[in-house]
């Protein structure tokens, strides 16, 4: 270690004073002198050498008193003789002993005359204290160790005590064998100290050294060494599973890092106690254990400290002796399961459970499974299931306890029965003896068992066992059905039979059959013929019979037909056939076919189909015919031989035309005008008629035309919406079933209607909603419409004359007051009637003294404004004219509002007189209402024109409406109010604006205004002001227009009188009361700050005597031109936030307790700052030339408003695509410029970046500018790299700052996430270009 030197003021006085006096010589002083080297016994000086000069060095103790210090006037005779303190040389190493302050005097000597010297170099030192000894460490623990020491004195004094100048402490250094390293310090010289913030379990190397400050301190002490105990492992775990002798443990390591560290594992059995040392590893295994046996285990951690905290105990048990093997008994084997059977082993009784394992023989493949028992069971069972049929399987079985598992026992084998068999199936056709069967093999089958029975026996079946896999089973009897089963075997038993296949043997022969043809009414006697036939002898099981027919002249064409058997029992059987031939004749043949085969017949019948029959009649109107009284029936032509045709006609199923014909169709005269008819046609063939056609579709006659059509108003009724139609019909007979009446108005759509009577012969009918006031004519159709036949229509008749309806009233008559003229105009509204019209008349006459008056409006208007009278009754009445026919009339009735008076005032100090004129019309009576003060109102009689108001209060306002007012038609009242008018009451003489200015414990400061100049009677001479509190009063002239009353009680509430006084008299007074104020409130202070607020709190005042109590706070604010103040509820925060506040502005904050008596004494003004407001126009452009464009963006704004406190600047950008990139730098505002620049640099090219800005002050960083967008060009070409710093999100000065302003770095992070997402988007263009362009070439080549 090195220390400054250290000069003496009073040597180096000294010194000068040599000087002075003539001491000195021509020999140049020293100069320079220090040490360079301090130890504990010795130090080394250095000084600036001279040419040809000598130098002496001499030492000296320090005295105690600075002012005992004597320089030496001469080198010392011998020197402190230390080479080469007397030989020309800059450096001298000198003994010293340590602890120990001396002086230095530094001589240089001619080397050619010894009593030429000068000592112009001083230095005063001191010797760094001796290394402390005997360093050792005791009461070792997991955290912390005692070191202690013996200070080494080189430096007894006679007593033999240490003698130290500047030791003042001890500083033990302890480092880990990790390279951590700490330092205590001893509050003291005390040999001993307590470390404490060690790690336990660490090796530590411990060094001790005397101190006086951080640059004179001692050499290290001899090293001492300790190590902390462990702290305590985690209680033991199993690490895997135990064995008959032996437990293996795991546990966690202990913390720390010594190199000494082991574990202890103990155990405890039933009857003795054991351990092993010396584990260096956190896991072990304990063997020669007792096997069935329960050990309670710990753990030690151990290490050249000492023994650690034993863990928490675990316990554990060894694997039982192996039981004897448990014996495996046969029993029941089935195609999927074993039951297996055993014995509890000789000595189990700790046995929890058993494992059995099974699997296939030369197989890998084994299951298992478990079942657990109480111990007190001696035998036990298991059913192993789930197995395949037909296989062999190893089955062992083990014992277990709680330790783990015994010996398997030996293995044995056991065989499944077969699986379940498929049906057997039919190899080759059966006899009426025998039937030929096969089936498929079965796994693990040798031989199999095949059963029959006949299908109708009660299950006793023959059985016969068959090595191969197909056999004949004979001696059955004919015609008859058989179940056989089949079932395999092995030597684990037979398997399930299979499901039981049915067989037949052959049938015998069918009977004889017998045709006929279908019964007359069934439609089809020409197209299908009954065959009838009888079971065979033993048919009980047949499938079905085969029905064959084929025409007689042609038999090598056969049809065949399967009939099913009806229920069982049923001895008679038929079938119809269709689709045959009209007039043919058939051969037909049936035979009887089970499973077995098909039989034979013995011989076959024949039949023949009756003749075809028309179809598709239709009935129509003929085209140039009378329609009326004529139909044309017309058919098709059926297949077959046929010679004439029957036509009959049918009214309600009733023939009332028949004809005979060769021909396809017939036309029917004579009938019915208006009748319904349909027909049927039957052919005729050689004498022999076949069945008749179906019916016709039915067809009317067109009726006859209705005549003398007539149209007129009905005797009663709407005769605005209705009119009568009438007409007759010729005598003739007809049908016709309604009436199709028209009504054709003279603009408009035509109303049609049909219309339907019970009447044989209608000649009238009344037609409904029209339109009011229009004019119609008419004509009538008729009709003869029926089910399933089209309707048929007469000849129109001739149109009928026309025929006004007559024209709607007008609906929604309303009269009312005219809005804006009440009084002199009332509005009619109403809504124009449907229809047609030409105008609407309206007749008006009032009540009393008006004439009769009408007026005509549009017949599409419906409004109409009359001038009246004011306070009448009116009548209206309004008709609606259409052509020469009118409307009903519509009447309405009402009043026009009363006039409303004109009202003046004369004004008195405590009258005003109300005055006004007679208004127009009628009126009944007068109503004044008083809107000021507590005043009834007052009714006046109908000719009163004015009325006097007394007891007011001087210099006061009154509002007031005076009201005319009649009774309307519905007796009621109805007003008319003149307009709210406001008079005032001349002033009195009592002084006015009294007001308490101040108030303190003791006084009352109260000033007033004299009285109201208009209101003075003579000249004032002063003012009494007089004061009375609850237990006191007094009083007091004074002769100007405030005063402070003073000897008052603190706290206690006054009431203030103030009287003119005259010469003679006494004018009115006025009162006040106050009380006085509290205390202000104490420890104002803000705290969070925003832009536009700042949060103030306080605490209570002091409440004084008691007199009110805190009803809250009075807080104000200032600077003067944003000042403002809020009163704050009594709550138990007593904070309040102040808003709406001018940003970056400072303000001083008052605060004042409220109570009833009004607001206390504020607060000392506190200051607070509110944070700066958004920047001003930001704006983001290119930079100056000397900038690549790709790489920088040029940002300017202006400061905030009232932005003279800023700080700084804080300048955010960031790319567009993702915000998680923001950059950012600050800017040191400037008040002398309020435009501010910087240039960001080290940006991306052709990349959008945002920006935005905030200020800072002491209050913190403002609002937000707004966020401007700005995107760089092309990739970078160039950059001034001297005038840019490279060093990532800062602002570096620029030459010319004023031009360019601050510049900033963009973020290499962000460079590198722009520059990936470009490469992304290049690769992602590259792929489309390559798309696009294949695509074109294979259109190419498919056009080419």
């Amino acid at each position: 270690m090195t220390e400054k030197m250290i000069f003496s003021y009073y040597g180096f006085f000294l010194l000068n004073l040599w000087a002075l006096t003539g001491l000195a010589n021509a020999v140049p002083a020293p100069t320079g002198l220090d040490r360079i080297e301090i130890r504990c016994t010795s130090f080394t000086m250095i000084w600036n050498e001279a040419d040809n000069t000598n130098y002496k060095i001499e030492v000296r103790d320090t005295p105690h008193d600075i002012d005992d210090r004597v320089p030496p006037t001469s080198p010392p005779a011998t020197g402190y003789v230390s080479t080469p303190c007397n030989t020309n040389s800059t450096t001298a190493g000198i003994s010293v002993q340590s602890d120990s302050v001396y002086d230095i005097y530094l001589f240089a000597i001619n080397p050619s005359n010894p009593s030429d010297y000068n000592t112009a170099s001083f230095l005063e030192l001191t010797t760094m204290p001796p290394a402390p000894s005997n360093v050792q460490v005791s009461d070792i623990e997991t955290n912390q160790f005692v070191v202690s020491w013996t200070h080494s004195n080189p430096n007894p004094n006679p007593e033999g005590e240490c003698f130290c100048h500047l030791a003042v402490a001890y500083q033990v250094t302890y480092t880990s064998n990790i390279g951590t390293s700490s330092m205590k310090q001893t509050p003291g010289l005390q040999q001993t100290l307590i470390v404490d913030d060690v790690t336990t379990n660490t090796d530590y190397v411990i060094t001790v050294v005397s101190w006086k400050d951080d640059a004179r301190f001692s050499d290290n002490s001899s090293v001492a060494t300790t190590t902390t105990i462990p702290s305590k492992p985690t209680a033991p775990t199993n690490s895997s599973s135990a064995t008959t002798t032996s437990i293996s443990l795991q546990w966690d390591p202990v913390p720390g890092t010594s190199t000494s560290l082991t574990y202890t594992v103990a155990w405890l059995p039933a009857d003795s106690a054991e351990s092993k040392t010396g584990i260096t590893d956190r896991t072990t295994t304990i063997y020669e254990l007792t096997p069935s046996t329960e050990y309670v285990f710990t753990v030690t951690a151990v290490n050249d400290g000492g023994i650690g905290v034993t863990s928490d105990s675990a316990t554990y048990s060894t694997v039982p002796d192996m039981v004897p093997a448990p014996i495996l008994n046969s029993s029941t084997n089935l195609a999927t399961m074993i039951d297996v059977s055993w014995n509890k082993p000789v000595g189990g009784d700790d046995v929890t459970d058993y494992l059995l394992e099974w699997w296939l023989s030369n197989s890998e493949d084994v299951n298992s499974d478990t079942e657990i028992h109480l111990h007190e069971i001696d035998s036990y069972n298991y059913v192993i299931d789930r197995l395949t049929p037909g296989k062999r399987y190893d089955v062992k079985i083990s014992a277990r306890n709680s330790a783990g598992t015994g010996q398997s026992s030996p293995v044995t084998s056991y065989t499944t029965a077969p699986g379940k068999s498929n049906p057997p199936t039919n190899t080759s056709s059966s006899t009426t003896t025998s039937i030929s069967i096969a089936w498929d093999p079965v796994d693990g089958a040798t031989s199999y068992t095949v059963a029959w029975s006949p299908h109708s026996d009660d299950g006793s079946f023959h059985k016969a066992d068959v090595r191969d896999l197909d056999t004949t089973v004979d001696g059955l009897t004919p015609n008859t059905l058989y179940v056989i089963t089949l079932s395999a075997v092995n030597s684990g038993g037979s398997g399930a039979s299979s499901n039981g296949a049915t067989f037949s043997t052959v049938p015998q022969y069918v009977g004889l059959p017998s045709v006929s043809a279908p019964s007359e009414d069934s439609g089809s006697r020409s197209t299908t013929m009954t065959v009838h036939w009888s079971k065979p002898n033993g048919g009980d099981d047949v499938i079905d019979y085969v029905v064959e027919w084929w025409l007689s002249s042609e038999n090598n064409s056969i049809s065949t037909y399967h009939v099913e058997p009806h229920l069982s029992g049923v001895e008679q059987y038929n079938s119809s056939i269709e689709s045959l031939t009209p007039g043919e004749r058939y051969d037909v043949r049936v035979r009887a076919r089970n499973s077995a085969g098909t039989g034979q017949t013995l011989s076959n019948a024949y039949h023949r189909t009756d003749p075809a029959t028309p179809f598709h009649p239709i009935l129509t109107q003929p085209v140039d015919d009378d329609r009326t009284t004529r139909l044309l029936i017309s058919w098709s032509v059926p297949e077959g031989k046929l010679d004439s045709y029957e036509v009959n006609l049918y009214v309600e199923d009733v023939p009332v035309f028949t004809h005979t014909t060769s021909y396809k169709s017939v036309l029917a005269d004579s009938l019915i005008p208006g009748e319904m008819y349909r027909a049927s046609v039957t052919a005729i063939s050689e004498g022999l008629f076949g069945a008749a056609s179906d019916m016709s579709n039915v067809q009317r006659t067109d009726p006859p035309t209705p005549m003398k059509v007539s149209l007129i108003q009905p005797s009663s009724g709407d005769i605005t919406k209705q009119l009568e139609v009438t007409w007759g019909m010729p005598v003739t007979p007809f049908q016709v079933t309604y009436y199709i009446i028209t009504l054709k108005p003279f603009a408009g759509l035509d109303v049609t209607i049909q219309y339907s009577s019970d009447d044989a012969t209608p000649v009238s009918y009344l037609v409904d909603n029209l339109i009011p006031g229009e004019s119609y004519s008419a004509t009538v159709q008729a009709v003869s419409p029926s089910d399933g036949a089209s309707a048929t229509f007469s000849e129109t008749s001739a149109t009928s004359f026309n025929q006004r309806t007559a024209p709607a009233p007008v609906t929604n008559l309303a009269v009312s007051q005219n809005i804006n003229k009440p009084e002199y105009q009332l509005e009619l509204n109403w809504l124009s009637p449907a229809g047609v019209g030409n105008v609407v008349m309206i007749q008006y006459h009032g009540t009393p003294n008006t004439m009769n008056k009408s007026a005509d409006v549009n017949f599409f208007d419906t409004f109409l404004s009359v001038n009246v009278i004011p306070g009448n009754n009116y009548t209206f009445t309004v008709i609606v004219q259409s052509g020469e026919m009118l409307s009903e009339p519509v009447m309405e009735t009402i009043n026009s509002k009363p006039a409303w008076p004109k009202m003046a005032a004369e004004s008195e100090i405590y009258e005003l007189t109300l005055n006004w004129d007679l208004p127009d019309g009628n009126i009944e009576e007068y109503l004044l209402e008083i809107l000021s003060g507590n005043f009834m109102n007052v009714e006046l009689p109908v000719h009163s024109t004015s009325y006097k108001m007394k007891k007011l209060s001087p210099e006061t306002n009154y509002t007031m409406i005076l009201y005319s007012w009649i009774t309307n038609i519905n007796g009621d009242i109805e007003k008319s109010a003149s307009m709210p008018t406001t008079y005032q009451t001349l002033p009195s003489d009592k002084p006015t604006s009294i007001m308490v200015t101040s108030t303190t414990s003791a006084t009352i400061s109260v000033s007033w205004s004299p009285p109201a100049p208009g209101s003075i009677r003579a000249a004032i001479v002063g003012y009494l002001v007089s004061w009375s509190p609850p237990h006191g009063c007094g009083s007091n002239m004074v002769d100007s227009t405030s005063t402070q009353i003073t000897g008052l009680m603190s706290n206690t509430v006054y009431k203030v009188t103030i009287s003119t006084q005259y010469e003679e008299k006494v004018g009115d007074f006025e009162k006040t009361a106050t009380i006085t104020c509290f205390a202000p409130p104490t420890t104002v202070t803000t705290t969070d700050s925003t832009a536009s607020t700042i949060d103030v709190s306080w605490t209570t005042p002091d409440v004084g005597g008691g007199a009110t109590k805190c009803e809250g706070y009075f807080v104000s604010w200032s600077p003067a031109h944003n000042a403002g103040y809020k009163e704050v509820a009594m709550n138990s925060t007593l904070y309040t936030k102040i808003a709406g506040l001018q940003s970056n502005m400072r303000y001083n904050i008052l605060v004042s307790a409220q109570s009833r008596a009004g607001n206390g004494m504020p607060s000392s003004p506190t200051l607070g700052i509110t944070a700066p407001g958004s920047p001003r126009k930001l704006k983001v452009k290119k930079a100056d030339e000397v900038y690549d464009p790709a790489s920088t963006i040029q940002v300017e704004w202006n400061k905030p408003d009232g932005g003279d406190d800023i700080d700084n600047y804080l300048v955010e950008w960031w790319p567009s695509f993702n915000q998680s990139f923001v950059s950012f730098a600050s800017v040191i505002h400037s008040n002398d410029d309020n435009v501010h620049k910087c240039i960001i640099i080290d940006l991306t090219g052709e990349t959008t970046y945002k920006v935005q800005i905030k200020a800072q002050n002491s209050a913190g960083t403002g609002l937000p500018s707004v966020i401007l967008s700005y995107k760089t060009e092309g990739n970078a070409t160039f950059i001034t790299k001297s005038r840019i710093s490279r060093s990532a999100s800062q602002f570096v000065p620029f030459e010319d700052k004023s031009q360019h302003g601050d510049i900033l770095h963009a973020s290499s992070e962000q460079q590198k996430h722009l520059i990936g997402f470009a490469m992304i988007g290049v690769i992602i263009c590259a792929a489309i270009v390559i798309i696009f362009v294949g695509a074109h070439y294979r259109q190419q080549q498919k056009e080419k």
